[in-house]
C-alpha cells in the first residue's frame, strides 16, 4: 500500500521540496490577500481623492436680485465629504492635476452668475463649466472624479433653479397680497356705490315731486337723475363680480404655499428609493468570486513549474503511478482551497450567504485546475505549462470577472459558456449574495464536476501508456527542450 504513495515518501526525505509545495499552497491566499486586500473599498475612500475648484465668477443679478452663484457652489462643496476638494486658482489647479495631486480641475468661468441671470432673455445663455482631467495619470481616478464633476453640475443647476423658483414665488406671494388688497378696496368701493345709489334715489324721490311745477326742465333733470342710478347700479354690478373673480382666486390659493421649504421641494422634487434585488457592501467583495478563482489556477500553474510531474519514484504500474501523483495533487488542491476559504470566512469582512456551498466550490475548483494544468504538463511538458498560462490568458478575458461579457469582444462573447471560469464565478457570486442566476449553483457544480473528472481520467490514461510504453515518456521530455 505504501508503495502506491511513494512521492509522499519522497516528500520526506526532499525536504526544499516540501517547503517549495507548502510555500506554493500558499500561492492562491497571498495572490487574493495582495489583490483583494488593495482594491477592497476604493470608492469608499473618495475622500481622500483630490478634486481642485478654481472659482472665477464675477456674480451678477438674477430678476434683479444681487447673487453670486459661484460662492454658492463652493458653499456647498465644503459641506460635501465625498472628496478632498480644494479652492485654489487656476496655476495652482493645473499644476496639481499634471503632477497627479489632483485627479480633476472644474472652473467656474467669471460670466456664470451673469449668464445665469440671462435665464428669461430673449436669447438666454448657458452656463460653460469647464473640466479638465488626467486619464493617462489614472484612467480609474479620471473616472471616479467624474461623481465629483457631476456633483458641481447639480449644485450649479440647483443654485440656478433655486433663485429663480424663489423669486418667482416671492412674485406669487406679493401677487396673492395684491389680489387681496385689490378686493378689499373694490369692497370699499361697492359700499361707497351703494351710498351713492341711495343718495340719488333721494333725489330722484325729490325731483318726481318738483318735476310737474319745473315742467320740461324739470322733467329733464329726473331723467338724467335716473340714468346716473343705472349707471351706479352698472358699475357696482360689475364691481361686485370683479371682486368674486378675485376671491375665488384668493381662495385657490389659499392652501399654497411659496415659502423655502417649497423652494427646497421644487428644485428636488424627486428621491430614488433602491431595492436592490442583493446587498453588496463594497467593490472587494464583488471582486473576490474573479480574484479567488484565478488565485486557485495560478496556484496550480505554479505548481507545475517546480513539481516533478512526470517523474516517475519507483517501479509501479500506471495506475499506481497516477494514484500516488493524484494524492500530492489532492493535497495541495484542498490545502490551496481551504486555506483561501478560510481567509474569506475570517480573515476579509466577507458575508458569505452560503459558507459550505461556499468552501465547496473553492475546493471543486481547485481540483479542476490541478487536474488541467497537470495533464497539459504531463502530456505536453514545458509547452503544455505554455498553453495552461495561454488557457488562463483566454479565461481572464471571457469569464465575465469583472465586467459583464456584454461589453467584452465578440470572441471573448462566444468563448465565455466554454471558460471554466466562467463557472466557477457564478457559483461564488451565488454562495456569497444568496441568489439564483440562468446558470444554478447545482449545473456549475456539474460543469466543473465534470472537467475534473475528465481531465484526471485523461491523466490517469496518460500514465498507464507511458507505463507501458517507456520510450514515449522520453519523447516527450526531449520535447521540452
Amino acid at each position: 500500500m505504501l508503495i502506491m504513495f511513494d512521492d509522499i515518501k519522497n516528500l520526506w526525505t526532499h525536504k526544499f521540496l516540501l517547503v517549495s509545495l507548502i510555500a506554493i499552497m500558499l500561492i492562491p491566499l497571498i495572490y487574493s490577500s495582495v489583490f483583494v486586500g488593495s482594491l477592497w473599498d476604493p470608492y469608499g475612500k473618495t475622500d481622500s481623492l483630490k478634486i481642485s475648484v478654481v472659482n472665477s465668477d464675477n456674480g451678477g443679478k438674477i430678476n434683479g436680485e444681487k447673487a453670486d452663484i459661484g460662492k454658492d457652489v463652493v458653499d456647498k462643496l465644503k459641506d460635501n465629504d465625498k472628496f478632498k476638494w480644494e479652492f485654489v486658482s487656476q496655476k495652482t489647479a493645473d499644476k496639481h492635476l499634471e503632477h497627479g495631486e489632483s485627479y480633476a480641475v472644474i472652473s467656474i468661468p467669471a460670466e456664470t452668475t451673469k449668464n445665469a441671470g440671462s435665464m428669461l432673455d430673449k436669447n438666454p445663455k448657458k452656463i460653460d463649466l469647464n473640466v479638465k482631467t488626467n486619464p493617462g495619470y489614472s484612467y480609474t481616478g479620471s473616472q471616479i472624479a467624474s461623481k465629483a464633476i457631476t456633483a458641481v453640475e447639480d449644485n450649479l443647476s440647483e443654485s440656478v433653479r433655486e433663485k429663480y423658483i424663489s423669486e418667482s414665488f416671492k412674485g406669487m406671494n406679493k401677487l396673492t397680497d395684491g389680489y387681496k388688497d385689490t378686493s378689499k378696496a373694490l369692497g370699499q368701493m361697492s359700499d361707497a356705490e351703494s351710498q351713492l345709489i341711495d343718495g340719488n334715489k333721494q333725489v330722484e324721490s325729490g325731483l318726481e315731486q318738483l318735476a310737474p311745477m319745473a315742467g320740461a326742465e324739470g322733467q329733464q333733470l329726473l331723467q338724467g337723475s335716473m340714468k346716473v342710478s343705472q349707471g351706479l347700479n352698472d358699475l357696482q354690478a360689475n364691481n361686485d363680480k370683479l371682486k368674486a373673480n378675485i376671491d375665488k382666486a384668493i381662495k385657490q390659493s389659499d392652501d399654497k404655499y411659496f415659502e423655502d421649504k417649497n423652494v427646497k421641494a421644487i428644485n428636488n422634487p424627486v428621491v430614488s428609493n433602491e431595492d436592490d434585488l442583493t446587498e453588496v457592501n463594497n467593490y472587494g467583495q464583488s471582486f473576490a468570486p474573479y480574484i479567488l478563482s484565478l488565485s486557485l489556477y495560478v496556484g496550480a500553474v505554479a505548481f507545475s513549474a517546480v513539481y516533478p510531474i512526470d517523474k516517475r519514484i519507483g517501479d509501479s504500474t500506471g495506475f499506481k503511478w497516477w494514484l500516488s501523483k493524484f494524492a500530492i495533487f489532492m493535497m495541495q488542491a484542498l490545502g490551496s482551497a481551504l486555506a483561501l476559504a478560510v481567509l474569506c470566512l475570517y480573515g476579509f469582512e466577507i458575508d458569505i450567504a452560503n459558507p459550505g456551498h461556499f468552501t465547496l466550490t473553492l475546493i471543486l475548483w481547485s481540483i479542476a485546475a490541478y487536474m488541467i494544468v497537470t495533464f497539459l504538463t504531463i502530456v505536453l511538458g514545458n509547452i503544455g505549462k505554455f498553453l495552461a498560462i495561454i488557457l488562463l490568458i483566454l479565461q481572464l478575458g471571457s469569464s465575465e470577472g469583472t465586467f459583464p461579457i456584454q461589453l467584452s469582444g465578440k470572441f471573448f462573447q462566444d468563448l465565455h459558456p466554454f471558460s471554466p471560469m466562467s463557472y466557477v464565478i457564478k457559483a461564488l457570486r451565488e454562495n456569497i449574495f444568496n441568489f439564483t442566476s440562468g446558470v444554478t449553483y447545482g449545473q456549475s457544480m456539474l460543469i466543473i464536476g465534470l472537467i475534473a473528472i475528465v481531465f484526471a481520467a485523461l491523466t490517469l490514461l496518460v500514465y498507464v501508456i507511458r507505463s507501458k510504453y517507456p520510450h514515449l515518456r522520453r519523447i516527450a521530455n526531449e520535447n521540452d527542450y
